[in-house]
């Protein structure tokens, strides 16, 4: 998309790798955030967290993109994990597929439903729906993708495909990643939703990122720079348009967090 400046004979810069947390349907805030990514980060390959059509308004916009269809924008390398939303949803799309009653779908999956058929893209997004479904996980420059995280006692290599998808604290108990020492490197997730991006260090060295910043509730979508450790964000309405660079020789806060944006987002209704 841009012309290269580097000198002749040198080597080429490392590709950058933007991973974004959990989207929802949420295609105009998608659309600035690969805008800013495009500015920082020219070229850089782009991989989802999973949970990319429900729950938001535009749910077609986001089959656009991410299918290419979006312009200038189709340069990106696209590549995403299977969210526990996703497969719901691929499960109701061929549910209809099969001669079952639209009405019989539960409200969030028939509203996402409705909306990519009034678009005409009900079928490019079982697609895609079906393309991702078994990438539990993605290994990309050092760090691994998932969707909601693993159970620190079982290790990556034992923690079942479902709890990849779908892992939260029960009442009371502490979240996954303030029980996780690092064993398995670098992993970047989203599935629950925080007002910040979240940054935790173990070890001397960040080990687990959580980028759901709640985009779909009036929050922010935010996306993780892994070579350069920085967070970029733009929040869910235009007027909210932020950016900011936190990079890990920031000072980190005494529990290890390390909030990434000038701007508060409003806390989620909802934590999946």
């Amino acid at each position: 998309m841009h012309a290269s400046t580097r000198p002749a004979g040198s080597r080429p810069a490392p590709r950058e790798v933007a991973v974004i947390g959990d989207v929802h349907g949420c295609a105009d805030a998608l659309r600035r955030l690969l805008d800013r990514i495009d500015v920082v980060a020219a070229g850089a390959k782009v991989v989802l967290v999973g949970d990319l059509l429900t729950k938001g308004q535009d749910p077609s916009g986001v089959v656009e993109v991410l299918s290419g269809g979006w312009g200038s924008r189709a340069g990106f390398e696209f590549d995403s994990v299977c969210g526990n939303h996703d497969l719901r949803m691929r499960a109701a799309l061929r549910a209809i597929s099969l001669g079952t009653p639209q009405e019989n779908l539960a409200p969030i999956e028939r509203r996402c439903i409705t909306r990519l058929q009034s678009a005409g893209r009900a079928e490019v997004a079982r697609v895609l729906l079906d393309r991702i479904a078994t990438q539990v996980e993605l290994e990309v420059d050092g760090a691994t993708v998932l969707h909601a995280g693993i159970d620190p006692a079982r290790g990556r290599a034992r923690t079942p495909a479902e709890l990849k998808w779908s892992i939260k604290a029960r009442r009371g108990e502490r979240p996954w990643w303030d029980r996780y020492h690092g064993d398995d490197g670098l992993l970047v997730f989203g599935h629950k939703p925080l007002e910040e991006p979240l940054r935790r260090r173990a070890r001397g060295r960040v080990a687990a990122v959580n980028v759901d910043t709640g985009c779909a509730d009036g929050g922010r979508l935010t996306a993780y720079l892994v070579g350069s450790d920085r967070f970029v964000s733009v929040a869910a309405e235009p007027e909210r348009l932020v950016l900011s660079f936190t990079p890990a020789s920031a000072a980190l806060a005494a529990s290890g967090r390390q909030a990434a944006s000038v701007a508060r987002a409003r806390r989620p209704a909802h934590s999946a």
